[in-house]
């Protein structure tokens, strides 16, 4: 009787309840992110990347990373707050989670190429034929910048959101939301989320970054500006340096 009045107490409420687009909560808004689809979080990536010439790789992905069909289970935790997802008064559940690293981070394939040379070493002297190799003077290009972006999917059920963070109140709200899970998680209310939170420039070691690019409002008109900024965004630093001093030489040419 008594799970039936918690269950009813705490009934899912309408899905506009929880806001639909990429939200950015008050602590640390420049950099804490959250995103309704995987799409848009990659969106907002590619412009960070570009903007601040830096550039992440996948280190780890998740399984179910990704997918949207996703349906809460009874078996599974119930969350309030985690590393990278802020408490906000909605329980949740953890569906997967994506880490990519500084691309100038650790260099993780060193006992794969350790063993490449050492299978080399070891064809030379057993048929003792001399094998061409290029001439190696920096093993990687890493510089072990210590840099992550993780990616956490979480699947929130808004309908049982609480006001006052008490363990009491999280206690109720759980054992409620898996009641009701248990009985017909069809029926339970669920948003996936996907929270983030973007590292700063001041973050990254051992290699140069800089910040938005906005050298090309000091060259090109405003007619200008959005189309060389997205031929820019695409190219290398050592390229956009090229491309202003080709720029400045063609328009002071006497006529």
């Amino acid at each position: 009787m008594a799970s039936k009045l918690a269950v009813n107490a705490l009934s899912p409420l309408r899905s506009s309840a929880l806001p639909q687009q990429t939200t950015t909560l008050a602590a640390n808004a420049e950099s804490y992110h959250i995103f309704p689809h995987v799409d848009s979080f990659e969106e907002k990536l590619s412009r960070e990347e570009a903007e601040t010439t830096s550039k992440f790789v996948v280190n780890r992905k998740e399984k179910d990373f990704g997918e949207m069909n996703v349906q809460p289970s009874q078996h599974k935790q119930t969350y309030w707050e985690l590393k990278g997802v802020q408490y906000d008064g909605i329980p949740f559940q953890l569906v997967a989670t994506k880490t990519y690293d500084c691309h100038q981070g650790p260099d993780r394939d060193v006992r794969k190429k350790e063993r490449y040379r050492a299978q080399k070493d070891k064809q030379e002297l057993e048929d003792h034929v001399f094998i061409k190799r290029r001439k190696v003077l920096q093993p990687s290009k890493k510089r072990d910048c210590p840099v992550q972006l993780r990616v956490t999917q979480v699947l929130k059920f808004p309908g049982f959101k609480i006001t006052g963070n008490t363990k009491s109140k999280r206690r109720d709200a759980s054992k409620a939301l898996k009641v009701a899970i248990a009985a017909d998680p069809g029926t339970v209310e669920s948003l996936v989320q996907f929270h983030t939170t973007f590292p700063s420039l001041e973050e990254h070691r051992n290699h140069s970054v800089i910040g938005p690019v906005i050298l090309q409002m000091l060259f090109f008109s405003q007619r200008e500006i959005h189309v060389q900024s997205e031929y820019m965004y695409q190219t290398h630093p050592y390229t956009i340096c090229l491309f202003f001093f080709n720029w400045i030489i063609e328009n002071t040419k006497n006529p």
